[in-house]
């Protein structure tokens, strides 16, 4: 028989119910003659060892390959993981082997890990990657045309992405000074001297650009 808890005996098998992780247990097993009883006692931190932390990420600018999103993982292989990107739960990555597991050129957004499980049980899950991904700015240019001596004619740049802006220009391939922290488009430049225009550089508060 088995005493000082509950359980199951089937044949020469006890199994005990349940026993909530890092409570003591002592079971006192003895046969019909009670012939030197067996104690069999202890405690089990059942605690699941499995966990998975998000990091990595970057912001960058198109044409730029950001930073690999990496899932550092412990436990007991293969796991399975649930992330999500922007709140949107992805498929499940099944049979992970070794960790960490590795996003390469990932997509834009906030990477959040939402579940995982190894070989045993079910773990914590915690960390955030952002992966942002800014447009190159552009400039364009036009206006001009002919005009009389001491008359002015206007130029526009017109330009996207994400102000304030920096621009360079040249006047018959002679760069002018920086013009910087325009905060709105398109920038008009006011002018009554001869020659071809063209925009030689031009950045936003993130990327520097094409024109």
């Amino acid at each position: 028989s088995v005493t000082g808890g509950a359980g199951t005996l089937t044949g020469f098998t006890f199994t005990s119910n349940s026993i909530t992780t890092g409570t003591a247990y002592s079971f006192t097993v003895t046969d019909t003659y009670n012939c030197s009883p067996q104690i069999i006692s202890g405690s089990k931190n059942c605690a699941c060892a499995a966990a998975g932390v998000v990091s990595g990420g970057d912001t960058v600018c198109t044409g730029t390959t950001p930073d690999n999103v990496v899932f550092t993982l412990t436990g007991i292989a293969p796991w399975s993981i649930i992330y999500a990107i922007n709140g949107v739960n992805q498929p499940v990555v099944p049979g992970i082997a070794a960790s960490p597991y590795t996003i390469t050129n990932p997509a834009a957004g906030a990477y959040t890990l939402v579940s995982v499980d190894d070989n045993t049980c079910t773990g914590s899950a915690s960390g955030s990657a952002d992966v942002e991904i800014n447009s190159v700015p552009t400039a364009t240019i036009s206006g001009g045309g002919t005009i009389c001596s001491g008359n002015t004619t206007t130029i526009s740049v017109a330009l996207t992405g994400t102000g304030p802006w920096n621009i360079t220009y040249a006047i018959n391939g002679i760069n002018q000074p920086v013009i910087s922290g325009i905060n709105s488009t398109p920038y008009i430049i006011t002018t009554g001297t001869a020659g071809t225009y063209s925009v030689t550089a031009v950045s936003d508060v993130n990327c520097a650009g094409t024109f």
